[in-house]
């Protein structure tokens, strides 16, 4: 490829995929990933990658804006100021394209920013979404179904939560076969066909597969029907009941999970042979990784949207570039940074170029810390606002990696947790707590710099304050402060 010839760019996250499932990360039980592991041959692979928060929407902003969670100023989800999106198509004159089966990124909270072109699967609107949602007779009936009766029932005769969270539950399912059922694959490769070739593209594209719930769960619970509903649990119940918790066979969903992945994993490769096929792989610069992973009661923490497990923030990432030469890199890195690896590599690409250097960095570079911000249950249906504030799962919970130490702190109580990472998978281990001089220093030095983060959205210019009101309003309405 020729320095001069701009790249393309294709952004695909797999929602909710974390590392330790993946074979090449060293997982004991892991899904069959036939397209990732050849995508791994091909690729720079981290081994240490973080996302930059534990749900959907805060990891998107980062991985779009460069900006770290922690640059946030308040402990709700920030309004978007300007995009790589943007930057891209009113810099460089890419012709974007966004392609979703996840509702938040097309909820009108600006994550569309900047994409000439959105296409969502079955099932999904984009008109109104969170007004709607906040407004509707459905989150009435949350709300009494995660009332304060229903959980006090719930606690004394945890058996009635099968018929209550059935009825969600199965609603879920039934919508989970609408949005993932991999139109926007179809729609990508017609784009990919159609678009004019006088201008590089940037695609992002999100797929929910291992996103809960879990699809054919006859395959997974042959144990009856009461097995069966303790899988349907909601994850607001399984937080507020701990009796419920404890019943959830979680190997039966783990399972199920890994079938998921391997369904995501199929659509990886139906998007890459798309590329193939268009004649432009040889200039389209890939990165593979997914927004935040999965919990299964690890530390008490169910799915994800609560805590810093490391179920949740580890996650694959995958870069594969023209001349780059595929390779391992042990070093810490944050989601946050591909904004930053995408615009270097478009002003200035090819293997000799600076993104290429910041990609596969000297194993002799200055030791980093990078951070996961673990925000408390993220709570659409406004039914956990103010209770359980004792509950670790209701609590941020900012995660730091910094060697071979894991450092999690509890912003209320500056409580500092700490793992040596050579003793095993931290959700494994117990952590220990740090006292006097050692928690001062560990608050001082690394989590407040983090949280006292104000940095300047990196690309493109500040929206119209109108548009900050807008988004801000459509937060509000769905429960964010």
């Amino acid at each position: 490829m020729e320095s001069a010839e701009p790249p393309n760019v294709l952004l695909v996250v797999l929602d909710c995929l974390r590392a330790k499932s993946l074979s090449r990360w060293g997982g004991s039980r892991t899904a069959r990933t036939p397209v990732l592991d050849r995508l791994a041959d091909q690729s720079v692979v981290f081994d240490r990658a973080i996302a930059p928060s534990n749900w959907t929407y805060p990891s998107h902003y980062a991985m779009l804006n460069g900006r770290p969670t922690g640059a946030f100023p308040s402990p709700g989800v920030p309004p978007i100021h300007g995009s790589l999106a943007h930057w891209l198509r009113q810099e460089h004159r890419y012709e974007t394209a966004l392609f979703t089966e996840n509702d938040l990124l097309v909820a009108g909270l600006g994550l569309e920013e900047g994409f000439s072109s959105v296409r969502t699967s079955a099932g999904i609107t984009t008109a109104d979404l969170w007004e709607s949602n906040a407004n509707s007779l459905v989150q009435s009936v949350r709300r009494i179904v995660y009332g304060d009766r229903v959980v006090s029932l719930l606690r004394q005769l945890p058996a009635a939560g099968l018929a209550i969270s059935a009825v969600e539950g199965l609603w879920y399912q039934t919508r989970k076969y609408a949005v993932a059922d991999g139109r926007i694959v179809h729609d990508f490769d017609q784009w990919l066909t159609h678009r004019s070739r006088s201008s590089p593209f940037f695609a992002l594209i999100n797929v929910v597969d291992a996103h809960e719930p879990f699809r054919n769960a006859s395959e997974w619970s042959r144990a009856g029907i009461r097995r069966l509903g303790y899988r349907l649990v909601s994850r607001n119940h399984a937080l507020m009941v701990p009796q419920l918790r404890d019943r959830i066979p979680w190997s039966d969903l783990e399972r199920g999970y890994l079938s998921e992945i391997a369904r995501a994993d199929a659509k990886v490769g139906e998007i890459l042979r798309a590329v193939d096929q268009s004649g432009e792989a040889d200039r389209t610069f890939v990165i593979v990784t997914a927004d935040h992973g999965q919990s299964f009661g690890e530390g008490g923490f169910v799915y994800h949207g609560n805590g810093s497990a490391e179920s949740v923030t580890r996650v694959p990432l995958l870069v594969r570039a023209p001349g780059l030469r595929p390779t391992r890199t042990a070093r810490w890195v944050s989601l946050s940074e591909i904004p930053g690896w995408i615009a270097s590599w478009v002003e200035e690409p090819g293997p000799e170029g600076p993104a290429a250097a910041e990609l596969a960095p000297s194993p002799d570079g200055p030791e980093r810390v990078v951070y996961c911000d673990g925000r408390p249950a993220h709570d659409t249906a406004r039914v956990l606002r103010g209770r359980y504030p004792g509950e670790l799962w209701n609590r941020r919970l900012v995660a730091a990696y910094c060697g071979d130490t894991k450092y999690v702190a509890d912003t209320e109580s500056h409580v500092v947790y700490r793992w040596d990472l050579r003793n095993g998978d931290p959700d494994a281990v117990d952590p220990e707590a740090l006292d006097g001089l050692e928690a001062t220093t560990a608050w001082h030095e690394l989590i407040e710099p983090f949280l006292s983060q104000r940095l300047p959205a990196p690309f493109a210019p500040e929206l119209h304050p109108d548009e900050d009101t807008r988004v801000l309003s459509a937060l509000r309405s769905w429960g964010y402060e």
